[in-house]
């Protein structure tokens, strides 16, 4: 137990360029975190603060967007992490980085992504800062609409383990899952307005 003293800081920011190609403008947002304690002894209840009484948690994320195209990279900073927070977040670097192409029907991701399979039982790719969890896989997916109601998304990868040193290190096992979904309601105009709503999937992962 240790007195803390906390504060967070969080900036965003947008800038919309003036370059224009074929009618579209690019676009780039980001926003910065920073979380700092400063931990000091308490003779009360005998707690003695660590040699290194300011510890601190930074996050930058930047995205650059045109049309269909995406790409965007997250830079971490633990000098030493905060409080509570597991060993292994340690230096900085850069912790995320993808590139995406999306239309209406098709999406394809290559680098880092978050990802779940129905209610996550089976499969779930997330991020809790709030607690130090970060499995972000590491690889390709791809989401496919080939008509109103039926969803077919395909995952394959390795996952984030930690995050050490300022090096992302990933498991050793790769992970590859099929997620297939048809909602009735959609696929058929005749039970759009029904109250009733019928779902139907499966998935896969190895």
């Amino acid at each position: 137990m240790k007195k803390i003293l906390s504060s967070l800081f969080l900036i965003s920011v947008s800038l919309i360029g003036t370059a224009q190609f074929k009618n579209i403008r690019p676009s780039v947002t980001g926003n910065i975190e920073t979380t700092f304690q400063y931990l000091t002894t308490d003779t009360t209840i005998s707690a003695i603060a660590p040699e290194q009484v300011g510890v601190l948690n930074s996050y930058a994320n930047i995205n650059y967007t045109l049309g269909s195209f995406k790409a965007g990279m997250r830079f971490e900073s633990y000098l030493p992490a905060i409080n509570g927070y597991p060993a292994f977040y340690s230096g900085s670097g850069i912790g995320y980085r993808y590139v995406e192409y999306a239309t209406d029907n098709l999406s394809v991701t290559g680098g880092n992504f978050y990802e779940q399979f129905g209610s996550g039982m089976i499969f779930r790719s997330y991020e809790a800062r709030g607690i130090g969890l970060d499995n972000a896989m590491d690889g390709a997916k791809i989401l496919f609409k080939p008509t109103p109601g039926i969803y077919v998304k395909g995952v394959f990868g390795r996952q984030r383990y930690n995050f050490d040193n300022g090096k992302v290190n990933l498991s050793e096992g790769i992970v590859r899952g099929l997620d297939g979904e048809i909602s009735v309601n959609e696929l058929f105009d005749s039970l759009s307005d029904s109250k009733l709503k019928i779902n139907i999937g499966g998935s896969f992962v190895s």
